[in-house]
């Protein structure tokens, strides 16, 4: 095994995910890319007040903050034992966007959590892990939501 690739949200499932992710890196001897999308706003969903600069400006925010939060957790899982870990951060917009990025990693494993959203941003959007699972061309490590006391430790 080469490269297994952790998807992340920033949900309580992001530390449980490269938590599993890291020990499997460790366990085989693959590289650990961990995975964010940055989620991009469309136009219509931006608040009416808000000018072009302003948004522009948050999103630069947003993405600042996500590259930090990133950097922290690739330390954070370096100092478990995991040195071959590398992060992305990817302007992929909706589901089948995120799993085209992961594909493109050529990942030999994935590792994503059973729930980021909430219900109704499932019941908008769908499912980004069932996406990420109909679309993979290799195994999915799906990390359940229960398993988080368990793997925070």
């Amino acid at each position: 095994m080469k490269t297994i690739v952790a998807c992340l949200d920033f949900s309580e499932m992001t530390r449980p995910v490269a938590h599993v992710a890291a020990d499997l890196a460790q366990a085989t001897g693959a590289h650990l890319r961990l995975l964010h999308a940055l989620p991009i706003v469309p136009a219509p969903v931006v608040a009416e007040d808000m000018t072009l600069p302003m948004w522009v400006q948050d999103l630069g925010r947003d993405a600042d903050l996500a590259r930090q939060r990133m950097a922290e957790l690739e330390d954070e899982l370096r100092a478990r034992g995991c040195p071959e870990v590398d992060s992305i951060l990817s302007e992929a917009a909706d589901a089948a966007s995120i799993a085209a990025e992961v594909d493109r990693l050529h990942p030999d494993l994935i590792v994503i959590g059973s729930h980021g959203h909430g219900a109704l941003h499932h019941l908008l959007v769908g499912s980004t892990t069932q996406r990420v699972i109909r679309h993979a061309t290799c195994p999915v490590v799906v990390v359940p939501l229960r398993a988080v006391p368990a793997a925070v430790e």
